[in-house]
């Protein structure tokens, strides 16, 4: 089969310590919304910690997971990875999403 999912959002975001992100999710085999049967997102921070988001479904193939960017957090370039197995093998374990911490205005 060949599992083609994608990420919604690809570019990267300029996000604040404290601020929340939103990652989605769509995963689809042969062009069909399908749910794996395992899903893990791993979010790193630039200060080299990370966190592992529960991941919620919204529908059949399309989930979302939310993390907080810790008020403590420098400045600097934050990494999330979507991983599934199952029916739809996430290819996105080889496609990153950057993200940009920068500092507060205060």
């Amino acid at each position: 089969m060949d599992a083609t999912p994608h990420l919604r959002e690809k570019q990267m975001t300029r996000y604040k310590p404290g601020q929340g992100i939103r990652f989605t999710l769509t995963s689809q085999v042969n062009g069909v919304l399908t749910d794996p049967n395992a899903l893990v997102l791993t979010v790193h921070f630039p200060d080299g910690t990370s966190v592992t988001p529960t991941p919620v479904r919204d529908s059949l193939g399309l989930w979302h997971g939310d993390a907080v960017i810790p008020v403590t957090m420098a400045d600097g370039i934050g990494v999330a990875r979507w991983q599934s197995s199952g029916a739809a093998v996430s290819q996105d374990a080889l496609e990153e999403r950057r993200f940009q911490v920068v500092k507060l205005d205060f």
